[in-house]
């Protein structure tokens, strides 16, 4: 169940799915059986979600990276 926004600096509390961003993740445990694929969601709130993104590390786990934007060469 996702009742904040998955930024640790941020409290803002979810109310709807229409504001902000919703990531969701399967993700696949060793020796786990496909009988009970789990499935995780986070959020990011409208003010976090344009500057932040969830991003899976190399050890299956979802974490919160800030976005780097790049902009066009002129």
């Amino acid at each position: 169940m996702v009742s904040k926004c998955a930024n640790p600096s941020c409290d803002t509390p979810f109310h709807y799915f229409r504001e902000g961003k919703l990531f969701v993740f399967e993700p696949h445990e060793r020796g786990s059986s496909d009988l009970f694929l789990r499935v995780e969601h986070f959020w990011l709130c409208e003010c976090c979600a344009p500057s932040m993104t969830i991003v899976v590390d190399a050890g299956g786990h979802p974490r919160v990276e800030s976005v780097q934007h790049t902009r066009p060469a002129a």
